[in-house]
């Protein structure tokens, strides 16, 4: 009697083909960081009564900015309250920096994170009479370009970029929610303004990536997965076992929306100045 094999006969799981992403080191976010945390230090090194005049020597005071100190507008945004302020700004940082410089390129992250920042600190002036301080606007710019990035992407990413995107807006809607809260001390104005002008920003100016060719002056990255066709047909056998993502965005094609949007800043502080 011979002994039959059994043969399997279910279908061959569909192979994960890899997608390599150009990606860059993200070590601006990294400097940034650190010179957050420097600061912060270094406030906390003075005693009570010199922590006060730092405070109000570079903090966002509105009458001040009126007498034309316009660097506080950047200069709040590197001073935090205290250590819950900072770590809760730093994490955030960390988390969504890192993914916003490594996709988007040192470049973009800069744009972003200062006219963001800047834009949130305008917010802040125009709205809230309080003395201000915190990357809080900054960081919302950032976290607003991490959703726009996935839902531009959803075709290339699949179901994790819609996943993303609306666990993104679920987030961002409770926190800009919370700071409506009574007693919170929390300064939306910067929040919706960096959010906003962050949404603007990365959706001009963010990459757009299909498949390409590999380019060796680049550092490429696995960032997504492809599924390819059932393995016995034609077109998969043609498929290669990894693709290389381009940029279809490149920086000829946007050049001009830093400009644009930092004239914007300029006529928005000249109007206000104008009717103090």
């Amino acid at each position: 009697m011979n002994d039959q094999i059994p043969i399997s006969t279910s279908p061959t799981p569909p192979r994960r083909i890899p997608a390599y992403y150009p990606t860059v080191q993200p070590w601006i976010t990294y400097v940034i960081l650190a010179i957050i945390t420097a600061v912060f230090f270094y406030q906390q090194s003075l005693n009570p009564f010199e922590q006060n005049l730092f405070v109000l020597r570079w903090a966002k005071v509105n009458q001040a900015i009126y007498d034309g100190e316009y660097y506080r507008l950047i200069t709040a945004m590197f001073l935090h309250a205290d250590l819950t302020h900072l770590l809760f700004n730093g994490l955030a940082l960390y988390l969504f920096g890192r993914e916003v410089e490594r996709t988007f390129g040192h470049i973009r992250f800069i744009i972003i994170y200062f006219l963001g920042g800047i834009s949130g600190s305008i917010a802040s002036l125009l709205w809230l009479d309080n003395i201000s301080l915190g990357a809080s606007g900054a960081i919302f710019a950032i976290f607003s370009a991490v959703a726009v990035y996935y839902y531009l992407h959803i075709d290339v990413l699949g179901p994790i970029a819609r996943i993303r995107v609306r666990n993104l807006v679920v987030l961002g809607a409770l926190n800009i929610a919370y700071g409506f809260a009574p007693n919170t001390y929390i300064d939306n104005a910067a929040h919706i303004g960096g959010l906003s002008v962050g949404f603007l920003l990365a959706w001009l100016i963010s990459p757009k990536f299909v498949i390409g060719s590999y380019n060796r002056d680049k550092s490429y990255e696995i960032l997504s997965y492809f599924r390819a066709p059932e393995e016995n047909t034609l077109i998969a056998r043609m498929i290669p076992d990894a693709v290389y993502m381009q940029d279809t965005n490149p920086l000829r094609d946007w050049v001009y929306v830093p400009f644009v949007m930092s004239a914007a800043i300029i006529a928005v502080l000249a109007v206000v100045n104008g009717g103090q």
